[in-house]
């Protein structure tokens, strides 16, 4: 699910976060050891957040303080080294995953309804009237508050979403004009731009980038 900070106007803060493709932590990963798991959220309506303890938040930063300077240089082993910090960093992620409980979700159940009919809905009309319509609510107002708690507008949130979903289909074989309609894009052209806006390469390029692993 997506999210944004929930932080006070008042207090700076700084964000360090990491963006590892799902089939470099399946590399990573062995048969007794899954690094996917943190990650994988059996309810889609949960949000998968884990709270570091002072310990492990200072473990991570140092990981990353030392990821960092190696991701712009081609210098001897540095690839290994890459990859022994992510697992590092994996492996505290997992841990701290299965010895925490998830905390409360703090997105008010109205929203809860609205994402799960989104998840239910993709290939379906999803424009703002669609929404107004079903959940007997003003267009604008059910947006705004929509973005509030979500970081996102509703239309930004079903196209990620149907941006993942075409993801999904094309790893799994589906051709270009079939994931265009079953991710909900009724425009060809607007799926071909927005895939190629979010994810940089074309479906089709997409596609043969994992038929071809």
């Amino acid at each position: 699910m997506w999210h944004r900070a929930v932080t006070r106007d008042d207090v700076p803060y700084e964000r360090i976060f990491l963006n590892i493709d799902i089939d470099l932590i399946k590399q990573l990963s062995t048969p007794k050891t899954d690094l996917y798991r943190c990650f994988d959220v059996s309810d889609p309506k949960e949000i998968n957040i884990l709270n570091l303890g002072s310990d492990a938040f200072d473990d991570y930063v140092n990981f990353c303080d030392e990821l960092i300077p190696t991701l712009d240089k081609d210098a001897y082993g540095n690839d290994i080294h890459q990859r022994i910090l992510l697992a590092e960093i994996l492996l505290l992620a997992n841990k701290v995953h299965k010895i925490k409980k998830q905390p409360r979700n703090i997105i008010p159940p109205f929203l809860e309804k609205v994402t799960h009919f989104i998840d239910e809905n993709l290939a379906d009309d999803l424009s703002l009237a669609a929404f107004s319509k079903h959940f007997y609510l003003n267009s604008t107002y059910l947006d705004r508050y929509f973005k509030r708690y979500m970081g996102l507008s509703l239309h930004q949130y079903v196209t990620e979403k149907r941006i993942e979903q075409a993801k999904q289909l094309l790893r799994a074989g589906k051709n270009v004009t079939e994931v265009c309609a079953k991710s909900g894009f009724g425009n060809y052209s607007n799926f071909i731009r927005s895939f190629n806006k979010r994810v940089g390469i074309s479906p089709g390029k997409y596609r043969t980038k994992y038929q071809s692993k």
